[in-house]
């Protein structure tokens, strides 16, 4: 990959760095890297280790020679400037508005690989959130045994969820209450520092934004017959990372110990307690903490820099016995975002050689 030339187009400085670190790891050259951003961000530098990027100002200009180019973050800049992209350059979109587009089906690599050289040829192609990666990630090996049929969860977002201001707010919150002081409403509308809020829904609906995308991703992403998909997001006073309670639904019944093999087996995957990685891509990085390998119960905390979905808590409904419930947890900007952008580029880089 080290002559391909990729422009990341993104005005997050946290997914910078982790998209850039994700890019060296898996063997893009440095020099053929180009980071395009906003007014504010223009000649800052994205910093990781010994390497750095130069942030350049994202127009038209900045697109030229790009093999690919990556957009990420909250979609203003991908709104400026994807339909300025030259004609032949694979496009891969990571923002919010990605997932809207009618008849849209968003790519998570080890879920649906195979659709990505037909997708890339279309048009952009759609990455799916943080959340449904999870979720989709641990769905498929269950889903091939079992067809899942409906989903209940609970999606846990931490600050990143909202990008940098999020992260400074939550920062920001605690920081004053510890010294106690009373939570500006004029800035702050909304109390997230040791707190737990249900997001708020939709002006012409009872579900919130992120709601309904993961339905509407889940959804596409495994076809007909469509998975129902019942969620419910909160706010949680964590900087980083993304945990779900999943109840799970199949046609066919599946008990845990079962589950659990399926899951150990599936690609990108980790079952908490167990350091077998049986999938097509290891999953568990050098850097990844080994207390993620065997906490049972492992949080965002704990699945901080791992390349994996992990799985805990495995167990069946008592009064349903063809329903399981379990836990997962994944850092949504390294796998939710990050690895999901690179793998799939890998792929469409691969396919576009024909």
């Amino acid at each position: 990959m080290s002559d391909k030339r990729i422009t990341l187009v993104g005005d997050d400085p946290e997914l910078s760095e982790q998209i850039l670190r994700a890019l060296l790891e898996r063997g893009f050259e440095l020099e053929q890297l180009r980071a395009l951003g906003g007014s504010g961000g223009d000649g800052e530098m994205i910093e990781i280790e010994n390497a750095r990027l130069r942030i350049e100002k994202a127009d038209s200009l900045g697109l030229d020679g790009a093999d690919a180019v990556l957009f990420y973050g909250d979609g203003e800049l991908a709104g400026d400037l994807m339909d300025l992209v030259p004609d032949g350059v694979i496009v891969l979109d990571a923002t919010p508005a990605s997932s809207a587009r009618s008849g849209t089906v968003p790519v998570v690599p080890e879920v649906n690989a195979e659709m990505i050289g037909a997708l890339s040829a279309s048009g952009p192609l759609a990455l799916a959130g943080p959340a449904t990666v999870g979720l989709a990630v641990a769905l498929a090996p269950l889903h091939d045994a079992g067809r899942v049929r409906r989903v209940v969860t609970t999606v846990c977002f931490g600050a990143s969820a909202s990008g940098a201001s999020g992260i400074e707010r939550l920062s920001r919150q605690s920081v004053g209450l510890i010294q106690g002081q009373a939570l500006d409403e004029e800035v702050d509308a909304e109390h997230v520092a040791f707190n737990l809020r249900p997001q708020q829904s939709d002006y012409d609906s009872a579900w919130s934004a992120d709601e309904h995308v993961l339905a509407r991703e889940i959804g596409a992403i495994f076809g007909p017959p469509a998975i129902e998909v019942v969620a419910t997001g909160l706010r949680v006073p964590v900087f980083y990372g993304i945990g779900q309670s999943v109840y799970v639904e199949t046609e066919e019944p599946l008990d845990p110990d079962e589950a659990e093999r399926l899951l150990v087996r599936g690609r990108g995957l980790l079952v908490a307690g167990s350091t077998a990685m049986e999938g097509e891509e290891a999953a568990v990085t050098e850097e990844t903490p080994i207390e993620a390998v065997l906490d049972l119960t492992p949080g965002p905390v704990e699945v901080a820099g791992s390349d994996a979905v992990h799985i805990a808590r495995m167990r069946a409904d008592p009064h349903n016995g063809n329903a399981l419930a379990f836990w997962l947890c994944l850092d949504d900007q390294r796998k939710g975002v990050a690895l999901n952008l690179i793998s799939t580029l890998e792929i469409a880089l691969r396919d576009s050689r024909g």
